[in-house]
């Protein structure tokens, strides 16, 4: 049986930035793709809809742009997911995932 591939998912921001060009976001993806094997990046529909469709799909991680959203209590959100038998993704800035993973 083949693994699933692993999912991050990524808000509206990071997508906009991403397309103009935006350092700290394109080093962000990259480092993504460099460290994570077989990753495939998700682009959830809608700006409030991006939390739950990232639990929903089961993605390991949300970077996001958005302050409010990127500064979600992680243990809160994980306590009121696992009432729906979700699993709560880890939400990070693009700027937290070069500060944390750069090569």
């Amino acid at each position: 049986m083949l693994n699933p591939p692993k999912l991050v998912a990524v808000d509206t921001n990071v997508a906009l930035d991403f397309a103009k060009g935006v350092e700290d976001v394109c080093d962000a993806i990259a480092t993504i793709q460099a460290r994570i094997a077989g990753v495939e990046l998700l682009l959830p529909p809608t700006v409030m809809g991006e939390l739950a469709n990232a639990a929903a799909t089961s993605a390991d991680l949300l970077t996001s742009s958005d302050a409010e959203l990127a500064g979600v209590d992680h243990k809160k959100l994980a306590v009121k997911l696992d009432r729906f038998d979700l699993i709560a993704p880890v939400i990070v800035t693009p700027r937290e995932v070069v500060k944390k993973f750069f090569r």
